[in-house]
């Protein structure tokens, strides 16, 4: 993406709450997010075309933590994982699949769309808790562990010094924690995946997201 569009994009979705994401187990994907009232995280990806030249959409995902887009239906919610062109309402914006953004009236274009498709978003996944904790199990396990690395860095740094800060730290915390509990993630991009996990709620999550972590974590899944 294009340092113009990107600079546009972070202003203008700063309006509606958002920052961007800098560390993503994703390469070259801009996501940007937010913590809503309930604790969730709400992150929304630019989802560049493959077919046409610069075009893009996006999609909107509500989960515990800042994992865009680790979602599968039995992972999660098949709501939670939405692309903004399925959420437009047609009768406000015309439907597209791709937006142009080599002009500025195309990517105004896609941040409208994004704007007005957030609303219904988050009210289509306003159960997202109370659904995790019914259900989806392995989603349930991956918040476990989330949780367990967060109590050792916070250990940690109760010790000694502010190691949130430091990526290769939390790499090692994560590769003894997942390789003990025998984790399905105890590979190279598992390990990537909840190490910039972590670094994320240890820099951006409230005082509410860690309370969730440890609610999700906590529940007996035996």
């Amino acid at each position: 993406m294009k340092k113009k569009v990107k600079t546009i994009l972070t202003q203008q979705l700063s309006e509606i709450g958002f920052s961007i994401l800098e560390k993503t187990s994703i390469n070259g994907r801009n996501v940007f997010y937010k913590e809503l009232t309930d604790g969730t995280i709400l992150t929304f990806g630019i989802i560049n075309s493959n077919l046409y030249n610069n075009c893009a959409t996006g999609a909107f995902y509500r989960a515990i933590s800042y994992t865009w887009a680790f979602y599968n239906p039995y992972f999660l919610p098949s709501e939670n994982y939405q692309r903004i062109e399925k959420l437009i309402n047609s009768k406000l914006i015309p439907k597209k699949n791709w937006w142009d953004i080599s002009t500025i009236e195309g990517i105004y274009e896609l941040i409208n769309a994004i704007k007005l498709s957030e609303i219904k978003f988050i009210r289509e996944t306003e159960r997202t808790i109370s659904k995790i904790s019914e259900n989806y199990l392995d989603y349930r396990i991956y918040i476990q562990v989330l949780r367990d690395i967060l109590h050792q860095i916070k250990g940690q740094e109760e010790k000694e010094f502010n190691f949130k800060d430091d990526i290769d730290f939390i790499v090692k915390i994560v590769s003894n924690i997942v390789k003990e509990k025998k984790d399905i993630r105890n590979n190279k991009h598992g390990i990537k995946l909840l190490s910039f996990d972590a670094y994320n709620c240890c820099h951006f999550s409230s005082i509410n997201n860690f309370k969730l972590i440890d609610k999700i974590g906590n529940i007996d899944n035996g």
